[in-house]
């Protein structure tokens, strides 16, 4: 009796533990309906950005001879339209190698902080090595992918009127 209790409970808080936070949208294999909003304090108005990530995998989708985990996340680029002080609207896009002046600096912060956590706790177990295949077969380096999805940021004032769809 006091083994079937222990391993209830341990089974209890190992799904406590390694469970996936409420908090973290689904972005691979997510509903194209459903948006993915951050509150942030940088905006003044819902900006719609798009996101790049490069997610570094320990082996190639397509090799079966080990199970695949994630081994690193990296904030690869962001883009979005402002307008400038004549009301035209321009295209801005920054990756990590061209880093954004300090007025776009603070929307690249949150956003990489939020979409690399977001990212560390997808579900990556029935993604295939056909579709996004960018190995180098002589190197044999770990494989990569990168993903690109819009996101919205939401002023920090407006988080009551609100109504979350997760």
């Amino acid at each position: 009796m006091r083994k079937l209790l222990l391993v209830f409970v341990l089974g209890l808080f190992g799904q406590c533990v390694f469970s996936r936070p409420d908090d973290i949208p689904v972005i691979i294999h997510r509903d194209w309906n459903n948006r993915v909003e951050l509150v942030s304090s940088c905006v003044k108005d819902t900006v719609r950005v798009w996101v790049g990530v490069t997610l570094r995998f320990n082996a190639a989708f397509f090799e079966r001879t080990r199970q695949v985990k994630l081994s690193s996340v990296t904030f690869s680029s962001l883009a979005l339209n402002v307008k400038d002080s004549s009301g035209k609207v321009r295209y801005l896009k920054y990756d990590r190698y061209d880093m954004p002046p300090d007025s776009v600096r603070c929307i690249w912060d949150v956003c990489a902080r939020e979409v690399v956590r977001w990212m560390w706790y997808q579900s990556y177990d029935d993604l295939s090595g056909n579709e996004y295949d960018e190995y180098d077969e002589l190197k044999r380096v770990p494989f990569d992918r990168t993903y690109y999805f819009p996101l919205y940021l939401i002023p920090a004032s407006m988080t009551q009127k609100i109504s979350w769809n997760r």
